[in-house]
């Protein structure tokens, strides 16, 4: 009875190793990728909280009324997050709702306020302010 040669028994470990690293790679990455959708959408969530609250602070029609000139009623700076889930992101009026999109992710919040809006921002320092023209109010963001 002849033994294994000891080329073979090496060229065996070699593979099986292989095989090993291969398979916990490919389960890193798609661990990552679940990690990485779930704390996106939270973290989408939590900016469109905070352009809410944005809006809320500044937008008070009802302290406004008397006027009927055309300037600009309020203004506030919010410092956003340049990426979420380290990935680029946009944020955009939409009618009466803010949309929050990535490559992967997608976010839509609707808004209570009965304005018009307009802008966009992709994170950084935005800017949101109230703008009275007339009787017509606009809610706009832009990146400063």
């Amino acid at each position: 009875m002849k033994a294994q040669s000891p080329f073979i028994s090496h060229t065996i470990i070699i593979g099986i190793t292989v095989f090993v690293i291969i398979v916990m790679l490919f389960a890193l990455n798609y661990f990552k990728e679940e990690y990485q959708v779930f704390e996106g959408e939270n973290e989408m969530k939590n900016v469109c909280l905070l352009l809410k609250n944005g809006i809320e602070k500044i937008y008070h029609p009802e302290n406004a009324g008397y006027l009927n000139t055309s300037s600009q009623m309020g203004m506030i700076l919010l410092d956003l997050p340049l990426r979420i889930a380290d990935m680029k992101y946009n944020i955009r009026f939409v009618n009466a709702t803010i949309e929050v999109k990535s490559t992967k992710i997608n976010q839509t919040c609707n808004l209570w306020k009965n304005a018009t809006y307009i802008g966009s921002s992709s994170g950084g320092l935005t800017e949101i302010s109230w703008i009275r023209l007339g009787q017509n109010d606009i809610i706009q963001m832009r990146n400063v």
